[in-house]
């Protein structure tokens, strides 16, 4: 079975149907066919090796940004095995495991937009020096261990913060990073804040170029930015995000 065919048939299992959703139905495997072409596109010879970017970030529209918004890390994981093995195939060097982010982009319905970058910080791949068994072993912690690759995408910082201004959880400041997160009461949520009027999963952002679009999750007492209650709404630096009796300020740092 190829590589993409068993990519495939995990995002047909997984996601597929949430690209449905959109009336020009954007297919998993046409966006994990555009990475492949952007980093083929990208590379750079030097003397011992062809290196080809680390760092892919995947804009989608935002009606199939809102189909798999909640997917997107898991997805995004999919999609960074899948241009590991391809670039390995094809003889490359990453400077690091491939890091692929989605977020909503300003895009027609589906129509995508990639772009890639080669980030020194984010830790190296190893080299293989071990023998055959101790080698896959590693590799298949480093390639299949979704917490890692999770932990170090969330880390990557976007440059805004959001700080609590009003509110039981008054001035606390919560980075942001490149991926989607989720705010709300409930434990496993990335902001988790205390206001007992607030819902378990209140609101969610997904980082844009100029700011982030943020998403009413069907919230009890609903969600206003800038006085204006909204279900899905564009911020930038500067607005307030009003739930319960929180009020959030996106800032820059």
């Amino acid at each position: 079975m190829s590589i993409l065919t068993k990519f495939e048939q995990i995002a047909e299992k997984m996601f597929t149907g949430a690209f449905k959703k959109s009336p020009q139905p954007l297919q998993p495997v046409e966006i994990a066919k555009l990475l492949v072409r952007e980093m083929q596109g990208h590379k750079r010879v030097s003397v011992s090796a062809v290196y080809v970017p680390n760092v892919y970030k995947v804009y989608l529209s935002p009606s199939d940004w809102a189909g798999i918004g909640s997917f997107a890390l898991a997805f995004s994981a999919e999609l960074s095995k899948y241009l590991l093995q391809q670039g390995q195939q094809g003889g490359y060097t990453f400077l690091s495991q491939p890091l692929v982010e989605l977020a909503a982009g300003e895009q027609k319905d589906g129509s995508v937009e990639v772009v890639c970058e080669f980030d020194e910080g984010l830790v190296a791949l190893p080299t293989p020096e071990l023998g055959d068994s101790e080698q896959k072993e590693r590799e298949s912690t480093l390639i299949f261990a979704d917490k890692n690759f999770a932990r170090a995408l969330m880390n990557r910082e976007s440059g805004y913060i959001l700080e609590v201004v009003e509110g039981p959880d008054s001035g606390k400041r919560f980075p942001l990073g490149t991926v989607s997160i989720f705010i709300g009461r409930q434990a496993e949520c990335d902001v988790v804040l205390e206001d007992t009027k607030i819902s378990r999963r209140h609101v969610t952002l997904a980082p844009h170029d100029a700011g982030f679009y943020l998403d009413d999750l069907g919230s009890t007492n609903g969600t206003f930015v800038n006085g204006r209650r909204v279900g899905r709404t564009k911020i930038g630096s500067g607005d307030r995000i009003a739930i319960g009796n929180t009020v959030l300020e996106l800032r820059v740092v």
